[in-house]
């Protein structure tokens, strides 16, 4: 489980910045169902 979050804020949380916290769940949700 601690590998898949850091995979997560490797791909998703250190690439950008997003504006809303909408912004960051669609790109986290796009992240997951891409895997």
């Amino acid at each position: 489980m601690e590998n898949w979050f850091s995979l997560l804020q490797k791909n998703v949380l250190n690439q950008h910045v997003w504006a809303t916290r909408v912004d960051l769940r669609l790109a986290i949700v796009y992240w997951i169902e891409a895997r």
